[in-house]
């Protein structure tokens, strides 16, 4: 994992309590970090509290770096947000109509590109 990426993760983590315990409890399970198995937990997270009665106020701050990441131009992280964040979501679309209003421009044609929407 490169060091763009472990950084990027970091960001992700830090907007939020209860990222930061999900990767805790990936650190305690795996050994390491695994990126995109990591995303796949946090896109769970993040489909929850969408969806809940009040989106929680870190979703915002939350997409906002993965928009930043996919600015970034740096290949792998591109790759982390659609293929195990955006992917992820297909099917999810309570999640996508709570979060795509507040996706920046560049995830928004992600989650066109792979969920349709």
């Amino acid at each position: 994992m490169s060091s763009q990426v472990a950084e990027f993760v970091r960001r992700l983590v830090s907007t939020s309590p209860e990222l930061i315990e999900v990767y805790q409890q990936h650190i305690a399970d795996q050994g390491e970090i695994l990126p995109h198995v990591l995303m796949g937990d946090i896109t769970r997270v993040v489909v929850t509290a969408s969806t809940g009665s009040t989106q929680a106020n870190w979703l915002h701050d939350f997409l906002q770096q993965l928009e930043a990441g996919l600015v970034s131009g740096d290949t792998d992280i591109a790759e982390l947000v659609g293929v195990s964040f955006v992917e992820n979501l297909s099917g999810q679309n309570a999640a996508l109509r709570s979060l795509v209003p507040s996706m920046g421009e560049m995830l928004r044609k992600e989650v066109k590109s792979i969920c349709g929407v």
